[in-house]
């Protein structure tokens, strides 16, 4: 937060999506994935609102599900 941030959150914490929405006010509008993996973007994924955008950088691998709705 020293950063600037407005808010820190480990995305590997089994509250995560449930806090990004509470931080967001109900979702993302724009995440940017520099990892990767099935994980990461699932995360990403999962807090978009509608009409946000997920922008996958990295190269890691992995599976992903994409609720139908999405595309």
């Amino acid at each position: 937060q020293a950063a600037g941030a407005a808010a820190a959150i480990d995305g590997r914490a089994s509250d995560a999506a449930d806090r990004i929405r509470a931080e967001t006010g109900g979702g993302s509008w724009a995440t940017v994935d520099f990892v990767g993996s099935g994980e990461t973007v699932q995360l990403a994924v999962d807090v978009a609102t509608k009409g946000g955008r997920v922008v996958v950088v990295g190269l890691f691998g992995g599976e992903v599900a994409i609720p139908t709705p999405f595309l």
